[in-house]
């Protein structure tokens, strides 16, 4: 089994490699690469991505339960995820814009996600297929308005320190029933008591 490395640690070493044939070699005899991860693997990995950069976030860093997509943020998180999972490189993902640039700076994110990758494209093209489907998914299940509602009903709960009531919790177990015109105009009646109560629903 070869050594695993930090990014930093494989890109010092890939350019203090003098010639393309050399450097070339050292990727042969150094680099390990998985050809399959496990479906349910992939599956939990995009979950994970998708819920990182698809929800708000307050400023302790907990979802708000409002949906802001980040797709820069999706991009970065998948590139490096698919170098840690199938590569014997170890990301950081606490600095994952320098790791990005200290790959990409130099050359190498096409070495494992370009049209040459050394990862296999059927990977790579499944996983990515994952993501797109989970965050279809995601945004379909949490920007109907029954479900707009349901997250508002419970949040407002939260945010003014109190318990859902039992007419609040009846509301909300009740959503699938209504019919859209009720629906519409529940939303209304709610996105107003959010603003007298000073919360805002985006």
């Amino acid at each position: 089994m070869n050594k695993e490395f930090t990014v930093k640690e494989f890109v010092d070493k890939y350019n203090s490699i003098a010639t393309d044939n050399l450097k070339e070699k050292f990727i042969r005899d150094n680099l390990e690469i998985k050809n399959y991860i496990g479906f349910s693997e992939k599956c939990s990995l995009a979950k994970r991505i998708i819920n990182v950069t698809t929800f708000e976030k307050d400023e302790n860093g907990k979802d708000t339960g409002n949906i802001k997509v980040d797709s820069v943020s999706r991009y970065l998180l998948f590139t490096l995820s698919v170098i840690d999972k199938y590569t014997n490189i170890n990301v950081d993902f606490k600095k994952v814009t320098e790791e990005y640039d200290e790959l990409n700076s130099n050359g190498l994110i096409e070495l494992f996600v370009g049209e040459k990758s050394i990862i296999p494209l059927k990977e790579y093209s499944e996983l990515q297929t994952l993501l797109n489907m989970i965050l279809d998914d995601t945004l379909q299940n949490n920007m109907s308005t029954q479900a707009f509602i349901q997250n508002q009903v419970t949040r407002f709960g939260t945010l003014v320190g109190i318990t859902l009531s039992p007419i609040m919790n009846n509301i909300a177990d009740n959503l699938n029933n209504m019919d859209e015109k009720t629906v519409e105009k529940l939303g209304k009646q709610i996105e107003k008591l959010m603003k007298k109560t000073k919360y805002t629903t985006v």
